[in-house]
């Protein structure tokens, strides 16, 4: 699991083990199945977490639907100023109503998450993702002239 955020970052060896410590408003991740990177989803009251996936759009599920007892997880902790459960509660309402919509680079979970939780979208994976492949373009560029040379 990466580390792209600056605030705290709890790992767990499962869902189990992180329940006791979360708060509504955390980042919870975990291991995207059948992928690489991460999913992500923000815990809400009443032991709910919010997710987007590409399949179902945006919905609410239970803890044990967002990781099975065998899934590694992070917590994220968001400092206290972005606690505010009327907001989170209004922007999780908000991203309910887009339904199914889902773009990789500007509406994926990443970004959700983040939403709800602070008010602010962004995708530390996709950031990383970026960047690496503009690394490899440059020196796929530098090499190939490096070769005509």
């Amino acid at each position: 699991m990466n580390d792209n955020s600056p605030w705290p970052r709890y790992r767990f060896r499962n869902i189990s083990e992180a329940i006791p410590y979360l708060e509504p408003g955390d980042l919870v991740a975990r291991p995207k199945r059948g992928g690489i990177g991460e999913h992500w989803g923000v815990f809400l009251p009443n032991r709910l977490i919010l997710e987007r996936q590409f399949e179902y759009g945006v919905r609410v599920v239970a803890i044990a639907d967002f990781a099975t007892s065998d899934e590694r997880v992070a917590i994220v902790k968001p400092p206290d100023q972005f606690r505010n459960l009327v907001e989170i509660e209004f922007r999780a309402n908000q991203e309910l109503s887009y339904g199914k919509i889902y773009d990789f680079f500007a509406r994926n979970c990443e970004h959700t998450a983040t939403y709800v939780a602070t008010g602010r979208a962004s995708s530390g994976q996709i950031f990383v993702l970026l960047l690496l492949t503009g690394l490899s373009v440059g020196l796929y560029v530098i090499g190939k002239n490096q070769r005509a040379v």
